[in-house]
């Protein structure tokens, strides 16, 4: 797990296959797209928050494929294995 990423960092920015956790920590709602849609990359995304409205209008804004709101990726990812 890496915490504080810099979100020019490769591992913020590409797709790293493994177990492998990079938070990027973001000042507001603004900055969080801003960092997720810096990305070449966009099949999924998440973004975990207590602004529950902030949330929705981060799944209205961030174009992917599918994008989740105080939930991981995994169970939406066909290839991967559920913990269930």
């Amino acid at each position: 797990m890496y915490l504080d990423v810099d979100p020019g960092c490769r591992i913020a920015r590409e797709e790293i296959f493994g177990p492998v956790l990079a938070v990027v920590r973001a000042g507001d709602l603004d900055e969080a797209l801003a960092i997720a849609s810096a990305s070449e990359y966009g099949m999924s995304a998440s973004v975990f928050t207590r602004d529950v409205r902030g949330g929705a209008h981060f799944a209205r804004r961030k174009q992917a494929g599918v994008v989740h709101v105080n939930k991981e990726m995994a169970p939406a990812e066909l290839q991967v294995p559920s913990a269930a």
